[in-house]
């Protein structure tokens, strides 16, 4: 075969190679161009449907309801009215609103739901005091809810509260808002729930816990005298129970404190 027919061979097989690559795209962007054409109508069709629903009147927020009535104060409700009412419902941030709530201490937890077409509800769940507590000797007292959160500070001790003495937790004055996590204190609540449902609560009552820098816990019942339980205190209920006859009459006047934390019960007498 000469030169010129093998160029224009060539040349022809090129030509046809091209050919086929322009009808092969061709073929694809005729299957893709529907596609495209669905996702942009449908991407413009939600557009124009936001659009609408966000200048729609019968959606501006026009009452906030807050279960239970109480859990916020007249000041916090005016300002989610102040900022939210006449506000488009399906533009309002729920999380924001509940995590704004919940840095409040006295709220634990802040649930928010649209009902449509304008009511926002807000279900909160609320932090109450469990103890008294005291950083420091002779320093002020807080109220401190089950989960360590730091509720109110007071310069006075409420004596319907059990008091928490915590001289050993690195803190020297109570902060509203700040959260106690040792596990001395987890320790310490968990005793308390644990006394409370025993039959000894029935017999004495508990005026006071301390809580050492190592997390061991002595109780004082009554007016006295004190019971040293140490670690893990809520299995030393049943020598507590055990220990109770050492207090009836006169003879707990004489016991300066009581060891629980070993096998055998330590009496230490005063002198």
């Amino acid at each position: 075969m000469s030169r010129k027919k093998r160029r224009k061979s060539s040349k022809s097989k090129g030509f046809g190679a091209v050919l086929r690559l322009v009808e092969g795209t061709g073929r694809a962007a005729l299957r893709i161009f529907p596609m495209v054409v669905i996702s942009a109508a449908a991407a413009g069709l939600f557009l124009g449907v936001r659009t609408l629903l966000y200048a729609d009147s019968n959606l501006a927020v026009s009452k906030i309801t807050v279960e239970p009535p109480t859990a916020l104060s007249i000041a916090a409700r005016a300002a989610l009215e102040s900022e939210h009412l006449g506000k488009n419902i399906l533009r309002v941030d729920l999380n924001s609103i509940a995590e704004g709530l919940e840095k409040n201490p006295q709220i634990q937890n802040a649930r928010v739901i649209r009902r449509l077409p304008s009511e926002l509800k807000i279900e909160i769940t609320g932090r109450e005091p469990l103890a008294l507590i005291q950083l420091a000797p002779r320093g002020p007292y807080a109220y401190v809810s089950e989960d360590g959160m730091i509720l109110e500070v007071s310069p006075h001790r409420d004596m319907t509260y059990v008091l928490i003495e915590a001289y050993g937790l690195g803190m020297s004055r109570p902060v509203a808002g700040t959260q106690i996590r040792t596990r001395g204190f987890t320790e310490a609540v968990r005793f308390l729930r644990s006394f409370w449902a025993h039959p000894v609560a029935r017999r004495e009552s508990l005026t006071r816990l301390a809580i050492d820098h190592l997390g061991n816990l002595t109780i004082t019942l009554g007016e006295g005298p004190a019971f040293r339980l140490g670690r893990d205190p809520d299995k030393r209920l049943a020598g507590l129970e055990k220990a109770m006859p050492l207090l009836e009459d006169e003879g707990r006047r004489g016991i300066d404190y009581v060891d629980l934390q070993f096998d055998d019960v330590i009496v230490k007498r005063k002198r």
